[in-house]
Parts: C-alpha cells; sequence; structure tokens
C-alpha cells in the first residue's frame, strides 16, 4: 500500500476525533492511534516540503537530514499498514457462503441477539430486534450479495452485542444502508476496500456511554467507523428558575467602627451572604439519554477479485 493510500485511511479514521469531542473521556483507542500517526506523518511530510522549497546545497548535513526524513517516513508507512492490513486479512478471510447458509446463519444470530438481550434484560424493540436485516428473513440475497451483506451483518451483530452487554436501558433501532454500487462480485476494477454503513439507536445512562465508544473502537477485527454521534437526555428540564435579588447593602455592611460591646470592643461583622452556585440540570453521569450512531465498516476485497 503506497503512502498516499495510507493517508487517505487515515484521514477517514482521524474524522472520528470529532465524533468524540465532549463525550469520550481518556483511552486511547485504534483511531486516536491513526489520528496520531497522521499527524507524525503530516509533519514528515511538510518538513520534506520545506526542503524541497529551500533547495537546500547538498552538503553532508542535508544529507543526513533528507535520509533521516526518509526512514521516518518509511518507519511510519510501515507500522500503519502492518496494522491496517489486519483488518484485511480477518476480512478476507471470512469463509465464503451460498445465500441460502446466509440467511440460515441470519436467522441464527437474530435469535442469538435475542437472547442475550433477555439475559441482560434489555428490551430490543421492533425496530433493532431484526439487526436491521429484516427483509432477508424472506427474502434470498443475490450471490453476488453474499460477501457483503454477511460482512456488513457480522459487524452489525458485534456492536449491537457490544452495546447489550454494557446493559443499556433499551436497544431501539438497528437500520442496515443499501450496498454501495461498487458491491459487485463482477466489478472488473474492484476498489480495495468499500465502506459498508449501517446506524444503532440506543438509551443509556450517561456515564455508561464513553465505555461503549470505546468498546466499540477497539475492536481488533473489524474496521469500525462513527460517522456520526447525537446524544439527547431524555429528561424534561424544569422551568426557569424564579428571580432571587442579590444582596443589599445592609446585608453586606462591614464593621461598625463606633459601636461596641460589653467589654468595649468592636461589634462582630455581619456573616457575608451565602453565594449562589448553579445546580446542575442536565449530563449528569446517571441521567437517561438517547443515543444516535451511525457507522461504517470497511469490507477488504480479495487480492484476486478480479478473477470473480
Amino acid at each position: 500500500m503506497s503512502i498516499s493510500d495510507n493517508k487517505r485511511v487515515v484521514a477517514l479514521a482521524s474524522v472520528m476525533g470529532l465524533a468524540f469531542a465532549g463525550i469520550v473521556y481518556f483511552g486511547i483507542t485504534k483511531q486516536q492511534e491513526y489520528s496520531a500517526a497522521e499527524a507524525e506523518l503530516t509533519d514528515i511530510n511538510d518538513r520534506i516540503e520545506g526542503y524541497k522549497a529551500q533547495e537546500p546545497t547538498p552538503t553532508k548535513q542535508n544529507i543526513q537530514i533528507l535520509n533521516q526524513a526518509k526512514q521516518d517516513v518509511t518507519a511510519v508507512s510501515k507500522d500503519m499498514t502492518a496494522a491496517f492490513d489486519k483488518y484485511a486479512k480477518f476480512c478476507t478471510g471470512q469463509p465464503r457462503v451460498t445465500p441460502q447458509e446466509f440467511q440460515k446463519q441470519l436467522l441464527a444470530d437474530i435469535a442469538a441477539v435475542r437472547t442475550l438481550a433477555a439475559d441482560k434484560k434489555v428490551p430490543l424493540a421492533r425496530f433493532a430486534e431484526d439487526l436491521g436485516m429484516v427483509s432477508y428473513k424472506t427474502k434470498t440475497p443475490t450471490e453476488n450479495e453474499v460477501p457483503f451483506l454477511a460482512f456488513q451483518h457480522k459487524a452489525v451483530q458485534r456492536v449491537v452485542e457490544d452495546i447489550v452487554n454494557s446493559a443499556p436501558a433499551s436497544m431501539e433501532k438497528v437500520y442496515c444502508e443499501d450496498l454501495p454500487e461498487d458491491a459487485s462480485l463482477d466489478n472488473k476494477k474492484p476498489a480495495e476496500y468499500l465502506p459498508l454503513r449501517f446506524q444503532v439507536a440506543f438509551e443509556a445512562k450517561r456515564g455508561t456511554i464513553p465505555a461503549v465508544i470505546n468498546k466499540i473502537m477497539e475492536d481488533k477485527e473489524f474496521f469500525l467507523m462513527i460517522t456520526g454521534i447525537a446524544v439527547e437526555g431524555t429528561q424534561s428540564l424544569p422551568p426557569v428558575s424564579g428571580y432571587t435579588p442579590p444582596a443589599t447593602a445592609a446585608e453586606v455592611q462591614g464593621d461598625d467602627l463606633t459601636g461596641g460591646d460589653a467589654e468595649g470592643g468592636n461589634t462582630p461583622a455581619a456573616a457575608p451572604p451565602a453565594r449562589a452556585i448553579a445546580a446542575q440540570l442536565t449530563g449528569k453521569a446517571d441521567e437517561t439519554a438517547h443515543v444516535h450512531m451511525t457507522f461504517q465498516v470497511l469490507y477488504f476485497n480479495p487480492k484476486d477479485s478480479k478473477k470473480k
């Protein structure tokens, strides 16, 4: 894989940083690792471009600097390619199944997820219980669609199981988007990888959401990317609180220098008024929130896909 290919993949992964803002706490995920690698690669590339623009004289020192930059680029590219290839190898290593076998496996997986949800006491809404593939419970897909649908389904099942295992308040929706136009075994020039998209929605305690997201993004087999996320509290906020006027001058008076106590001293100053502190009304860790997430999972075409 060329460096430009790597940079294109990393660019997709780095977008995830925006989706996590304000929700994910700490913890290294593969997306963050890719973002760090992208920043390092960009810095190295900028330095090389700077050297080219300056047209440095071919001194011994400049040659050493350029050689070091080349080695840095090679090392980063090698590490990124090795990490990326793990996901490609898992994808291309999946067994090929017939349309009938896929349908049978789908029904078995739907039953397995229902059992898991029952064990965890997680309600499955009507739009979630069929894992986004309700039409294929009765309709047999074409042979051309099966490899892509099977991989998409397994990725969806993995995400749903991760969410259900976190014991959310409920599982509300699972939706699988249509396959991309390039997803065809007859494609003479298939792309190296294709994004397969799906969506999930669930309700959970706000404080558990970061752990759920990190669990999904730490998957070592599916190259999953969160392309969008929305979190909305389910409780209604109270109306605006009544107005409380600030303390009057009499309440904030200082020492009375003319007065005296029984022993001739100054009268103690009145205690200052208590400061009003804003009360948190939303965003609490134990608040139930509705979460809607959109995903992409990368399907990697086999190297010999041209002959299929």
